[in-house]
């Protein structure tokens, strides 16, 4: 690893999903999207659902994860998160797909009824939209 590289490192329940030399990276922060470089001040942040984008010295590459946490230190970046899928395990026609029918499930959900379903429902939703938009930043930054 370089001076002006980090270690990114991503955790899932089913293990170490990356471990990875970064240049930089962008991460879904439950406040927004925030950006890491080398040397960068400490830092805890909640994640959301959305796409992981990373810097490597061969390009950029870019993941869907899930809620969780990053912890962000000067020379490492440590996320841990429920899910973790890389761009090229997702179609983009059936991540749209997922969206389209997570949308119409959340639609038929009551918010006033089971809040429990509906809960689920959303995060559902979360998650369809973020596997959709790591598709659709495939096919913009694919060659």
């Amino acid at each position: 690893m370089s001076q002006s590289t980090l270690l990114l490192e991503v955790a899932t329940p089913q293990g170490m999903a990356l471990q990875q030399a970064v240049l930089s990276l962008r991460a879904p922060g439950s406040q927004g999207q925030f950006g890491v470089l080398q040397g960068h001040i400490p830092l805890l942040s909640a994640l959301r659902n959305g796409v992981l984008i990373y810097e490597t010295e061969t390009g950029l590459q870019a993941a869907a994860i899930g809620p969780g946490v990053a912890e962000v230190e000067a020379s490492r970046v440590r996320i841990i998160t429920e899910r973790f899928v890389e761009a090229k395990k997702v179609a983009l026609d059936e991540a749209r797909l997922k969206v389209k029918e997570a949308e119409e499930a959340l639609a038929k959900s009551d918010a006033k009824g089971d809040a429990n379903e509906y809960e689920e429902r959303c995060r559902a939703l979360e998650w369809a939209m973020a596997l959709r938009d790591l598709s659709e930043w495939a096919s913009k930054n694919a060659g």
